[in-house]
């Protein structure tokens, strides 16, 4: 089996098996096709062929990509090494304990009331779409893949809730929305593209295109260079992050905070924790109150 044929195997497994994401199969697809062409260059076609040597050559030549885009592409060479491990076709994961660049700890970027309030107001009125999309991002926590595999079956406007569905191991969980995000979609429903797909978003160019990650990127950079924010480094999961920060500073508890962001382990949302210097400071003043009295 040539290298091309298996990541084109593994592929389909992780489709047809898995049931992963759009998105996450068209990262794979990627970065699997741009080690393959590494992998080409240098006489490699085989995939048993292919040594740990190999790896962290290729790690070298990935040239200017940080430290998170590495641990990406050896996190999507180590799941197909592991599948062609599963399935008999190499002996060993030479993937398995190469080392890895270290990632840096940097706090997530998220964006205060007044911005929200910007991001919002900025938004086409003449594409209620866009409006519906932000305030479900915003207002829901959403990851991009979520908000692109809503369904309009998901939305419960009666209770004022979404189902979401999440690309990592197809879980599922109800997340409540404000009743500003309820309005946004009932307004957009009506004006929705008919074109035989359950998707929630659909744009119209096209005749009905589905919503894509692209879509949705350059969606939101328009939107915020109208909202003035665009020397904030936001990207789609800049939502998220103002999403988590913003509950976690009103008082709503972290386990409480993991279950509505869908977070595997809670130490992924003890990160945004961590971005709350107005919480943190109020914290360290009730300390200082009880331990000196008086003002602290």
């Amino acid at each position: 089996m040539t290298m091309q044929e298996a990541i084109t195997e593994w592929l389909a497994y992780l489709r047809g098996t898995l049931h992963r994401s759009p998105e996450t199969v068209r990262s794979y697809k990627h970065d699997s096709q741009q080690f393959c062409q590494y992998a080409q260059e240098v006489g490699v076609s085989d995939p048993r062929e292919v040594t740990r040597e190999h790896l962290i050559r290729y790690g070298s030549a990935l040239g200017d990509n940080g430290p998170a885009t590495r641990r990406r592409k050896y996190a999507c060479l180590a799941s197909f090494f592991g599948y062609l491990q599963d399935v008999g076709q190499v002996a060993s994961n030479p993937v398995h304990r190469i080392p890895l660049p270290r990632k840096p700890q940097t706090l997530p970027v998220y964006l205060s009331r007044e911005q929200v309030q910007a991001l919002v107001a900025a938004c086409d009125q003449r594409k209620p779409w866009e409006r519906a999309a932000v305030l479900i991002m915003v207002t829901a926590g959403l990851r991009s893949a979520e908000v692109m595999g809503l369904e309009v079956g998901d939305c419960d406007l009666e209770s004022a809730s979404v189902r979401v569905r999440h690309g990592k191991g197809d879980k599922e969980r109800i997340v409540p929305i404000p009743g500003e995000t309820v309005e946004a979609l009932r307004a957009y429903l009506p004006v929705r593209v008919e074109n035989g797909s359950q998707a929630l978003f659909v744009t119209r160019q096209g005749h009905g295109l589905l919503l894509t990650g692209g879509t949705l990127r350059q969606m939101l950079e328009r939107i915020v260079r109208r909202a003035g924010l665009a020397d904030l480094g936001f990207t789609p999961h800049t939502c998220r992050h103002t999403y988590a920060t913003h509950a976690l500073r009103a008082g709503v508890d972290v386990r409480t905070v993991q279950d509505l962001l869908g977070h595997a382990s809670i130490q992924t949302t003890a990160t945004y924790l961590h971005s709350d210097t107005n919480g943190r400071q109020a914290a360290a003043n009730a300390v200082a109150k009880a331990l000196l009295g008086g003002k602290p």
